[in-house]
């Protein structure tokens, strides 16, 4: 194997400081977009989360697969994020924080969701007869309580 050309060594290393130099700038870009939003500069809010809108929704549909849910967590995230902007300590990038966010309401939705599915048994259904199924009312009955008193 060769030695490459001069002039393509060149151009690798000037890509390469030209993509440092557009990280370095997007970073504090972010942290400068953070801090006018945090001065009250709502509006920002928007430019701030607008690269990471797909990745939010990508993260919850794979954990919900479910378009609506993943929709809804999505925003759920992203207001989440806002409100909770002042707490971001900078430890790691905005966009980690805001895919944690949207990891922990998604898998706090799917939680839920197992939840809410009770399994009742189906009684068997007769031609000639129908015999509605039994659930136990757990409550009270105010005349009883009333009765009592």
């Amino acid at each position: 194997m060769g030695r490459l050309p001069a002039s393509i060594l060149e151009a690798n290393m000037a890509a390469s400081d030209n993509l440092r130099e557009s990280l370095s700038s997007e970073l504090r870009s972010e942290e400068e977009l953070i801090g006018r939003v945090l001065s009250g500069g709502a509006d920002y809010f928007y430019e701030l989360i607008k690269p990471y809108e797909r990745r939010v929704y990508l993260a919850a549909y794979g954990i919900l697969q479910n378009q609506a849910d993943g929709e809804e967590v999505a925003q759920e995230s992203v207001l989440k994020a806002f409100r909770g902007l002042r707490t971001f300590r900078r430890e790691a990038s905005f966009s980690t924080w805001l895919l944690k966010i949207t990891v922990n309401e998604a898998r706090m939705r799917l939680r839920s969701r197992k939840r809410e599915q009770i399994s009742i048994p189906i009684q068997e259904e007769s031609d000639d007869e129908y015999a509605p199924l039994l659930i136990a009312d757990w409550r009270e009955i105010p005349s009883e309580i009333l009765e009592r008193k």
